[in-house]
């Protein structure tokens, strides 16, 4: 296969996933280490990307902030690591806050444990219902298709009145403030939930950092821990007070 014709499957194939290593383009083409640097540079000089380490992500004009249902299979080997790494960190009877993210749906899938959970999620809540150590409180409201969540004041009324062991959030974008959402009523719940919690968890994938969304979560003040999925860079920063913990490397 000539390099135009790779770049070209390599550019869909990076707008399909997110992200692309060096190994995974060795391992797909059958090509050295060099070449697939290469092509690696080749499509970071087309703006298509940016280079990590070992590999490259799309580039931020390139990062549309996908539906609900779009990022579910997402970067699914990563969010169930990432779940896996939080899970430890949830003791028996707690009471949570599991805000609605395709992540924290992962993390939903895999826990056992008895505890009280609040959600405004759907789909958390359809999981949960099927785990019987559960003590499930779905927050209503009107039910808001695209990001699969409820909303009300009355939910938010309720959030305050609950104090939380652990809150545990999504995010669809991160930057030095804090996090951030692209709907000002999912952005409200974790707010109140944050207040509510004696600790909160961020998780989120690292190429995050390449998006932009307008409504602001929380503040990193108000964070106590980041788990995501590779070694941030230089330009992903997150104060030194906040612990960060990359899945499958920090065991």
């Amino acid at each position: 296969m000539y390099q135009q014709q790779r770049i070209q499957a390599l550019i869909e194939w990076l707008r399909r996933d997110g992200q692309l290593t060096t190994k995974q383009i060795m391992a797909k083409f059958a090509v050295s280490r060099e070449t697939a640097r290469r092509d690696m540079m080749a499509i970071v000089k087309l703006g298509q990307a940016q280079r990590t380490h070992g590999g490259i992500v799309q580039t931020q004009k390139a990062l549309p902030v996908l539906d609900y249902l779009e990022r579910q299979h997402q970067f699914s080997d990563a969010k169930t690591a990432m779940a896996a790494a939080a899970l430890p960190l949830i003791e028996p009877h707690m009471t949570l806050f599991l805000d609605v993210s395709t992540t924290v749906l992962a993390l939903c899938q895999q826990l056992h444990e008895p505890a009280t959970v609040f959600t405004d999620s759907l789909d958390n809540a359809l999981t949960l219902a099927t785990h019987p150590n559960i003590d499930l409180h779905l927050l209503g409201g009107r039910f808001e298709a695209k990001n699969r969540l409820f909303y009300s004041r009355d939910s938010l009324t309720t959030l305050a009145n609950v104090t939380f062991d652990i809150a545990v959030l999504g995010t669809a974008s991160l930057d030095a403030a804090g996090i951030y959402v692209n709907d000002d009523n999912d952005a409200a719940m974790k707010r109140q939930a944050t207040a509510q919690a004696r600790k909160v968890i961020v998780l989120a994938e690292h190429q995050k950092f390449q998006k932009q969304t307008p409504y602001l979560s929380a503040r990193w003040a108000d964070i106590d821990l980041l788990i995501t999925d590779q070694a941030l860079t230089a330009n992903e920063k997150v104060p030194s007070d906040v612990s960060v913990i990359v899945a499958g490397q920090n065991a």
